[in-house]
């Protein structure tokens, strides 16, 4: 008995465990998350549907100026900050930028702990501060903004209202992916969804009651959103406050260094984010001059194929917290691996479950949407070429969110550089004037090119910090002359 023990132990301890067990059961609670996110959006359209196509334009073009502030706040600064989450939950607490190492070193008790609400604290004061900047100038110019962003003139009157109380109250928003961002960062996902599935029901009971029972029209489902975001602020700062953060307003005194240090890393994810939302402005305003149906039928079909999408971008938030733990550990063999299974699961499914969208689209928006045939046959056009444009952006995701959580920023941005410049370029040549398909299909080229060089850049694992050898050189050298 005592051999056999001894057998179980001895092979028990050379086992290892994959890196990716566990990331599946966080996923069914990020999936829940994504799926309420894009179910609201998708309830929304099908609220103003029946307004006509100028509503979902108006809603659409708002839709694309939120974006340019999500690729700020959330895929710039809240990328970063969670990542660094992650990097304090670790062991070793390894890997940490200046800023933050200078935070470690003066920390008393459990410095993992003072590390994660230093950064928590600081990430809120920013939420704050470009919250409160970006709906001054949404309240101040809103016709403006909205043209900016591709809006014809007309659109961007009939949805000034509508972009003024979204992008006017964008602050809450702000703050709920500050908050969610740190939970996540904690492999909280599961209060993440609770919090995300309460603003999804509040904001469908309130736009329904502001449609169809008070016929408030745009104004009313906009802020039936606003309220439903504040709601999700309310839950998820009730969940931080149980895990031991103070509610107190000093805390929220900005570490300036933090902020820089920051707002640096986040820059060539800004970068990334922006110029994709600028390539895809730009693309919007070439489906304006094919004509309003073919905008219309493109927004049908991109809400159509989020839906299922959600169940593999509830992913990429589960990534950042497990790789950036194992980058924090030094455990760079287990990233490699974790990614890998993630990115050969994701990819297949992802195309797997979107062609189900093609067969059913055309059903779908028969039913929500229009009974408009042209149209109808148009958005199931859309929903083959999105499969494609889907599943490769998956692929990329997966990638590219293993390489923000390990700091590896400026490949990101150069890749970025790279595609969408290329991207702009052939929208900017041939938009006007190409064919349709031909120019949508520039997305899928720009996304393969972008893939095969962080693919590249990944798996040479040129991500590996490099050991400062000057450094230990001198040390060993100190001792030396010491002893």
């Amino acid at each position: 008995m005592n051999q056999s023990k001894h057998r179980k132990a001895k092979h028990g301890k050379h086992r290892r465990k994959p890196p990716y067990e566990g990331v599946w059961n966080k996923t069914k609670w990020s999936f829940l998350t994504s799926l309420s996110t894009v179910l609201g959006d998708f309830v929304n359209m099908a609220f103003l549907a029946h307004l006509g196509t100028a509503a979902i334009s108006g809603v659409a073009a708002t839709a694309i100026i939120n974006f340019f502030f999500v690729s700020i706040d959330k895929n710039g600064l809240k990328a970063v900050t969670g990542r660094l989450v992650g990097q304090s939950t670790s062991d070793k607490l390894a890997n940490l930028p200046p800023y933050l190492q200078r935070v470690k070193e003066k920390a008393k008790g459990n410095r993992g702990e003072v590390l994660v609400k230093h950064i928590t604290y600081n990430s809120l004061f920013s939420s704050l501060l470009l919250g409160l900047m970006v709906g001054s100038l949404a309240i101040a110019f809103p016709i403006q903004i909205l043209e900016w962003g591709g809006a014809e003139h007309t659109v961007a009157v009939y949805g000034a209202p509508y972009f003024q109380i979204i992008m006017g109250c964008v602050v809450f928003n702000s703050i709920a992916n500050g908050l969610a961002s740190t939970l996540n960062g904690l492999k909280e996902t599961k209060r993440v969804t609770v919090a995300a599935v309460c603003m999804f029901f509040t904001q469908v009971t309130l736009g329904f009651l502001a449609v169809h029972v008070f016929d408030f029209g745009l104004k009313g489902v906009a802020w039936a959103n606003v309220t439903a975001n504040v709601v999700q602020v309310v839950i998820l700062t009730r969940m931080l406050y149980h895990k031991g953060f103070s509610s107190r307003v000093s805390k929220l005194l900005p570490d300036w260094r933090f902020l820089w240090g920051t707002c640096k890393e986040a820059w060539p994810l800004m970068f990334e984010k922006l110029s994709f939302q600028a390539c895809i402005a730009s693309l919007w305003h070439v489906l304006q001059h094919h004509g309003m149906e073919v905008m219309a039928s493109q927004r049908i079909a991109n809400q159509i194929t989020l839906v299922p999408l959600a169940l593999f971008t509830g992913l990429y938030p589960v990534i950042t917290p497990f790789v950036s733990e194992y980058f924090g550990n030094k455990d760079y063999k287990s990233i490699r691996s974790f990614t890998t299974g993630v990115l050969l699961v994701g990819t297949l499914c992802c195309g797997s479950v979107l062609m189900v969208t093609y067969f059913v689209g055309p059903w779908v928006t028969t039913l929500l949407f229009t009974d408009d045939k042209s149209l109808v046959e148009m958005t199931q056009m859309w929903l083959l070429f999105l499969v494609f444009t889907h599943m490769s952006n998956t692929a990329l995701q997966i990638v590219t969110y293993s390489l923000k959580a390990v700091g590896s920023n400026k490949i990101i941005s150069i890749s970025s550089l790279v595609s969408n410049g290329t991207w702009g370029i052939s929208l900017y040549m041939w938009g006007s004037t190409g064919n349709l398909m031909l120019v949508s299909s520039f997305q899928v080229v720009a996304t393969l090119m972008k893939l095969i060089v962080l693919g590249w850049f990944f798996y040479t694992q040129r991500w590996v910090p490099k050991p400062k050898i000057g450094k230990i050189v001198w040390f060993d050298v100190k001792l030396l002359q010491e002893k």
